[in-house]
């Protein structure tokens, strides 16, 4: 254990051994592949519904109900 602090010692081992950097393209594939190939579409065109449809999105930056 490091220094006797489980926490620290835990985080470390979870660095060290987990952490994969992916490129923005990867990173979406895993997405897709974690959240359900079958859901994806879905998912997908929400997002671009939104970013296509500026009127949704209020002055804060959340998205309000029609």
């Amino acid at each position: 254990m490091l220094h006797a602090f489980p926490l620290f010692e835990m985080i470390h081992n979870q660095r060290e051994l987990t952490d994969v950097l992916y490129s923005p393209g990867g990173y979406a594939l895993q997405q897709i592949l974690v959240t359900n190939p079958l859901i994806a579409p879905i998912w997908i065109a929400g997002v671009i519904y939104a970013f296509l449809k500026p009127a949704l999105w209020t002055s804060a930056g959340t998205l309000r109900s029609e």
